[in-house]
């Protein structure tokens, strides 16, 4: 980490295509898309439709860590922080499917230090981050780093099994929402396309993950 590399990421997604075609590839592969920050942030509104644009790997390579920072895992950027609402999506002809994957680590960095057993998140932390992750229609990708024996270090599995314990509890609770649900305003003539423009059909516009 911390120099540049330039990567085949064509010939890398076609190598795992021909090996494992039913594997889904995330980040700067085409099928998960990574949300934009290492932080466990998720946006108030994280969209599975959006522009093809966003599957290009080399922007996402760009604006993804490049040094063993112990503060990018808490670092949270607000650009791009719209992605798939009507607004964002307005003149866009090219549209996949790409659900998010919300990633950070455990720890202050991704790598195990000793000095910083005390600075591991509590499980209600990693809980709210799961809840914000999963109920805003993204995958939590947990960073566990072993200490150098390869081992999950004590409190790191304290709380980890906390979050076990408070995903179990929510999984088995009724949750009653209090919430009005609505597909937003109707829509009117000022919302049409233009003359001469046809809206692409969905099979067009979107792509399944492999396999599905």
């Amino acid at each position: 980490m911390g120099a540049w590399h330039v990567y085949d990421w064509a010939r890398y997604q076609a190598v795992v295509r021909d090996l494992q075609p039913d594997a889904v590839i995330s980040v700067c592969g085409p099928d998960v898309r990574w949300c934009g920050n290492e932080a466990g942030h998720t946006r108030r509104d994280e969209w599975s439709v959006v522009p093809r644009a966003l599957q290009d790997a080399e922007r996402t390579a760009g604006r993804s860590q490049h040094t063993d920072d112990p503060g990018s895992a808490r670092l949270v950027r607000s650009d791009d922080d719209e992605l798939g609402s009507r607004a964002a999506l307005a003149g866009e002809d090219d549209l996949v499917w790409y659900p998010a994957e919300v990633n950070t680590s455990i720890r202050p960095g991704w790598f195990h230090h000793p000095a910083e057993d005390g600075e591991v998140r509590s499980a209600d932390e990693l809980s709210a981050l799961y809840r914000s992750a999963v109920g805003g229609d993204a995958t939590l990708l947990l960073n566990v780093p072993p200490d150098r024996q390869g081992r999950i270090g004590a409190p790191d599995r304290e709380t980890l099994a906390g979050l076990g314990r408070r995903v179990a509890a929510l999984r088995a609770s009724v949750l009653d929402a209090a919430v009005e649900v609505s597909s937003g305003p109707r829509r009117g003539p000022a919302d049409r396309l233009p003359a001469g423009r046809r809206r692409r059909p969905a099979a067009a516009r979107t792509r399944p993950l492999s396999g599905s």
